[in-house]
């Protein structure tokens, strides 16, 4: 089982596994059953956070609540987290393919680990509210890791 990405923290223990998809007009029912879909039916490991990235929408979980509880989600928009990426290639978020929009995730996502990066900005209030980002400080990104 490969997820797209996968965030280890300073120990390497994995923290953090990550879908990328490059769809728009997603919602958070359509997110939740991805989710389920990988975790009950597919039989993915559940890492202790998993995001699930479109252009348009991140869905954080926090699961380290254990299977049997629901996990607290976030959605939040990913526009103001991603247009300095968008606007260094020039491709619009309507117009990103998967492997475009692979690299995007993960150079944003290895910005978030660099312990010296400045503060995250108020579109990331919610990874700051979870615990992600100080977790992901120090950390290494490993691209369609098997867990």
């Amino acid at each position: 089982m490969r997820y797209d990405l996968a965030a280890y923290d300073r120990l390497g223990q994995l923290v953090l596994a990550v879908e990328v998809k490059a769809v728009s007009s997603t919602d958070a029912e359509w997110a939740s059953s991805f989710r389920e879909f990988l975790f009950d039916e597919a039989g993915y490991p559940r890492p202790p956070f998993f995001l699930l990235a479109t252009p348009d929408r991140f869905y954080l979980w926090d699961c380290r609540s254990g299977p049997e509880q629901t996990p607290k989600m976030w959605e939040f928009d990913a526009g103001p987290l991603l247009a300095p990426y968008f606007q260094g290639t020039g491709i619009s978020a309507d117009r990103i393919h998967g492997e475009a929009f692979e690299l995007m995730v993960s150079t944003w996502l290895a910005d978030l680990m660099r312990p010296w990066q400045a503060s995250p900005g108020d579109g990331e209030q919610c990874l700051r509210e979870s615990g992600l980002i100080e977790t992901l400080r120090g950390g290494t990104l490993a691209y369609e890791s098997a867990v």
